[in-house]
């Protein structure tokens, strides 16, 4: 497998969109060769293992690092993980607006694909 040299990558980002508005942005971290590394899926359940809680629980920190960050949706499966936060222009402040399922079945703006999925995946077992 050949290895890009730092800095030569080309950017895909779009040179007319400015980046610094605030927004929904989808993520996603795909390990490094795919691995799974992050728990198994088991009788169509995600199961995380001990690295798998670990992002959980850094994803679940964001807001409290990064205040004009609310989390949206997210799934942590065995090789990857979708996230989607909001940007906001002014600091969240907790319990004022957050989210609600009927606010986000109505935004139109960026809907997750199965949402099913979404909710019931990432709880750990007990």
């Amino acid at each position: 497998m050949t290895q890009t040299p730092p800095g030569s990558r080309r950017s895909i980002r779009l040179p007319e969109y400015d980046y610094s508005q605030s927004g929904m942005v989808y993520i996603t971290v795909v390990t490094w060769r795919r691995e799974c590394v992050f728990g198994e899926i088991n009788d169509g359940e995600m199961q995380l293992n001990s690295l798998g809680k670990m992002i959980l629980r850094e994803w679940e920190r964001l807001p409290q690092r990064f205040p004009h960050v609310n989390l949206y949706e997210f799934i942590i499966m065995p090789n990857h993980f979708h996230g989607i936060i909001v940007i906001c222009d002014e600091p969240f402040r907790r319990g004022a607006a957050e989210f609600t399922q009927s606010q986000r079945l109505e935004d139109k703006t960026l809907r997750p694909y199965d949402n099913y999925s979404f909710e019931n995946a990432n709880r750990p077992s007990p």
